[in-house]
């Protein structure tokens, strides 16, 4: 989170989609395959 409040600050709060979408890619590897799990339940569900 600290990544996306920086990001927002600098930005004057101007985020786009994509940039949150990018912030979250890079926050989902950084932890590695703890997220994947979740990912792969959500991905069944729907």
């Amino acid at each position: 989170m600290g990544e996306a409040y920086a990001l927002n600050q600098k930005l004057k709060g101007l985020v786009s989609e994509e940039d949150l979408k990018s912030l979250r890619r890079k926050l989902d590897e950084d932890e590695g395959q703890e997220t994947n799990p979740k990912r792969q339940k959500q991905k069944q569900v729907k």
